[in-house]
């Protein structure tokens, strides 16, 4: 897959992510604590792994990190370098459009400590 259609790719996915993160806001009041409270609501072909982030190795869920002190949340690729908030993040089309009615943000707070992210290791 090239790598600017692999990019369309993962935006897309993550658009859809999204948005079912919004649904799930309206309809329980609340932000999902992970992306695991969303894996019914998604299409069967919708995948949590971040294909822009995947090597040989292993392969890693799309970053998703709920702020509860301020009711915002992370949804990101972490790119081809695998690095948490670096300059090759993907986000979702609607986080550049810098929609603030949304729950998602890109900004870090310091003094927050954030999750890393987790490797999956493929089956050999």
């Amino acid at each position: 897959m090239d790598a600017e259609f692999q990019e369309m790719f993962v935006v897309a996915q993550l658009d859809e992510i999204l948005q079912k993160i919004e649904m799930f806001n309206l309809v329980n009041d609340r932000y999902p604590d992970n992306l695991n409270e969303l894996r019914h609501e998604l299409l069967s072909g919708a995948m949590f792994i971040d294909p822009a982030s995947r090597n040989t190795d292993c392969g890693h869920e799309y970053y998703y990190y709920l702020d509860k002190q301020i009711n915002k949340y992370h949804l990101l690729s972490v790119g081809k370098d695998r690095v948490l908030f670096s300059e090759d993040d993907i986000l979702p089309e609607v986080a550049n459009q810098g929609i603030s009615r949304l729950g998602i943000t890109s900004e870090q707070r310091s003094g927050v400590k954030y999750p890393e992210i987790t490797c999956y290791e493929w089956a050999k």
